[in-house]
């Protein structure tokens, strides 16, 4: 073995402090990193023969552009590779082995995708037979605008209910926590999964934090959470956020409310020229958009 492989890989807690402390990223960026770490772990996994270098010097750059080329393959969106790509930089820096020099995806950015109202309320419809952690997974994620892997963290503290109102938190860019408010319909849907969630843990209801559960009982993965919502409306989950962020210009929510809700740091230009109503964009709100929700019905 060579002095420049890394063996084992790094924890998710080494990674992290990496990410957070050495290189000052957001919270945001650490839990993302690591997310995308795992995966290219995982990847490595399934054919570990042909990766035996992976940690090494020389074996660095073949084994990242490798990865590359699977996730095109893969036909994951351009972005998508992209952030996996940044992760996987960031996590071969992190064990000491320089950044990998391998060539973003490039390609002109498609306009995103969004549901409109017919095919909103199919989604709803098929989503409504499902089982109360669909349906509630699938509600929350139209009402909220919440990342895949932000469904995946979330806790049961992190649902606040409160009769016919409620609101989630989730990370912001500052690190910081963003309070998204829920209407009437996923505060319902919600308050019915946790009811099942509850049946389901039994008398074991401190077990774990996580909101969401498996079959098991263990938290819900993001790659469950996607599998979830293609299987209810055919779309990735990435649809549901621009269908929300959609709703949220068409509403007239200023461009700062519209980072606060969906946990940006700066505006995504490409969507504010691209999403319906966003270059209508005028009525002011509160610069947090709190205190205001967009309706599911």
């Amino acid at each position: 073995m060579s002095a420049s492989q890394v063996d084992p890989p790094l924890s998710d807690r080494q990674f992290a402090l990496y990410v957070g402390g050495v290189e000052e990223r957001s919270q945001w960026t650490v839990t993302t990193y690591i997310a995308q770490s795992r995966r290219f772990l995982a990847w490595l996994d399934e054919e570990p023969e042909e990766h035996g270098n992976a940690f090494t010097v020389a074996g660095r750059d073949e084994t990242v552009t490798a990865y590359r080329d699977a996730l095109v393959a893969r036909r994951r969106p351009t972005a998508s590779i992209n952030t996996a790509l940044g992760a996987v930089r960031a996590y071969y820096r992190a064990c000491g082995l320089g950044s990998p020099e391998v060539e973003p995806v490039r390609g002109d950015r498609p306009d995103p995708e969004v549901l409109d109202r017919r095919a909103r309320s199919r989604a709803l419809d098929a989503a409504s037979q499902r089982s109360a952690r669909d349906w509630a997974l699938f509600v929350l994620m139209l009402a909220t605008g919440l990342r895949r892997q932000e469904v995946e963290d979330l806790n049961v503290d992190d649902v606040v209910l409160t009769g016919r109102s409620g609101h989630v938190l989730a990370p912001g860019p500052d690190g910081e926590q963003r309070e998204l408010p829920l209407d009437i319909a996923a505060v319902m849907a919600l308050l019915e999964w946790k009811s099942a969630r509850a049946a389901q843990l039994g008398k074991d209801r401190a077990a774990t934090k996580a909101f969401f559960l498996n079959q098991y009982g263990a938290r819900l993965s993001a790659d469950a959470v996607d599998a979830i919502v293609q299987g209810i409306a055919g779309v990735s989950p990435g649809v549901l956020r621009n269908t929300y962020e959609a709703g949220l210009y068409t509403s007239g929510f200023t461009q700062d409310a519209v980072c606060y809700r969906m946990g940006r740091a700066y505006p995504d230009k490409h969507k504010r020229r691209t999403l319906p109503g966003a270059a209508g964009c005028a009525r002011p709100v509160a610069a947090d958009g709190a205190g205001e929700q967009l309706s599911l019905l």
